[in-house]
């Protein structure tokens, strides 16, 4: 089990200043000695603000689930 946290921050020569921030969880578990089941989930919260003090944010989720099969 893996956690992870990334967060970005930008501010350009208009004043337009962005934040971003991405938490993700992620597993692996060995079935067999070449077989793994992986998985991943994640969220990106954004909000951007310009000069005129007009906001935007939003949200995005997603994950996946999946196998590994290492046959060499």
């Amino acid at each position: 089990l893996d956690f992870g946290l990334r967060a970005y921050y930008q501010t350009d020569n208009n004043m337009t200043v962005l934040r971003r921030y991405s938490p993700t969880a992620r597993f692996s578990y060995r079935v067999r000695q070449n077989v793994a089941l992986e998985g991943e989930a994640g969220a990106e919260v954004s909000r951007q603000r310009d000069a005129a003090g007009s906001q935007t944010d939003s949200t995005r989720q997603y994950f996946y689930l999946g196998y590994r099969w290492d046959w060499l």
